[in-house]
């Protein structure tokens, strides 16, 4: 329960199986434990655009607008910020 790594790894279990929320969630509580998990975070930014992507083709422009933009204003430093831009 205290384990990024395993929070991480069950992330991206969760995103592989299509359960994008599911998979945020674990992403970030594996970055709260460990803010220097570099794979976390690249995790997290990768479940977060295909949610994003996920939730215009539902119409759900502005939930999605709001997600993108909050990981925008926290993550403008990292390396896929322009992941986030392009979704």
């Amino acid at each position: 329960p205290n384990s990024s790594d395993a929070h991480n790894k069950l992330g991206f279990a969760h995103y592989k199986k299509g359960n994008d929320p599911r998979a945020i969630y674990s992403f970030r509580r594996a970055l709260g434990l460990s803010r220097s998990n570099s794979e976390a975070l690249h995790n997290l930014i990768l479940a977060s655009g295909h949610q994003a992507d996920t939730l215009s083709r539902e119409a759900r422009f502005a939930e999605a607008a709001r997600n993108l933009d909050e990981l925008i204003s926290n993550y403008s430093w990292h390396p896929q910020y322009a992941v986030l831009l392009y979704y």
